[in-house]
């Protein structure tokens, strides 16, 4: 874990919600895995007070890419800042997910991808297969299906207005025959994780799943997200975020149900 203060080299807007920074960071940069974090200080005043922590997006050499959804405050503020601003930044925080041997199957929903991108761009250059499902409200919140598309061996689209070809919620795709034999990894709203855990179940099988929670410290001192697992409680920012399903007990669910 490093503090940084990282300009920002490129501002790339992903319709109206969305925006993709690029950081000038290169020891983050040259740590940084797969289902990993960084804690950003928005501002340089009081508020607002809290970081705001994003998952990588991607590492190149000497930086980093972080998307970032409008939802608030705070992203507000992050989506107006322009090439060449500094930021404060601490990363890269918590776990990272198990490159399995077995081809890959990779379930995202909404913002849930981030991670997930990230891990195809490592499992593409190992050569594993990958099948990408990838589910969001709208086809303007698919922010990433090109790049997707050029990474994944078979890559499904699903957006809940049907604003695409596949109407419906991404975890409809999965059933016994996409889950065999390949390694299971997830990302998305909690709802859709609950939903996703009891599929597997029956089905016999578990993933891994990146854990998305509101944060306050980011380095387990404040036990503001845990998260109930078979070992006790467990802090979704040092502990996490990457969980195996089969382990966790309850998520605290903050939305409708998913089903």
């Amino acid at each position: 874990m490093r503090q940084v203060e990282a300009p920002i080299l490129n501002v790339h807007k992903l319709g109206a919600r969305y925006v993709l920074h690029t950081y000038s960071a290169p020891s983050l940069a040259k740590e940084a895995q797969p289902g990993q974090f960084v804690h950003i200080r928005v501002t340089d005043g009081v508020h607002p007070m809290l970081r705001r922590p994003f998952s990588i997006c991607s590492a190149g050499e000497s930086s980093i890419d972080v998307l970032i959804k409008v939802v608030g405050e705070g992203t507000e503020i992050l989506s107006s800042k322009k090439s060449g601003d500094i930021l404060d930044i601490i990363g890269p925080l918590g776990s990272s997910f198990r490159m399995e041997e077995q081809p890959a199957l990779l379930i995202a929903g909404g913002i849930g991808v981030v991670p997930l991108y990230f891990l195809a761009q490592k499992l593409k250059m190992t050569g594993r297969d990958i099948l990408f499902l990838y589910g969001a409200r709208t086809k303007d919140d698919l922010v990433l299906k090109d790049e997707i598309s050029s990474l994944a061996d078979k890559s499904i689209f699903v957006t809940e207005d049907g604003s695409t070809e596949n109407r419906g919620i991404v975890t409809s795709r999965v059933d016994a025959g996409v889950v065999k034999g390949r390694a299971i990894y997830a990302c998305g709203p909690e709802a859709m994780l609950v939903f996703l855990q009891k599929k597997l179940r029956a089905l016999g099988e578990t993933a891994q799943f990146s854990l998305e929670s509101r944060m306050a410290c980011g380095v387990g001192a404040c036990q503001g997200c845990v998260v109930e697992t078979i070992n006790g409680y467990r802090r979704v920012c040092v502990d996490g975020p990457i969980f195996t399903s089969g382990d966790i007990i309850s998520l605290p669910l903050t939305g409708a149900s998913y089903e």
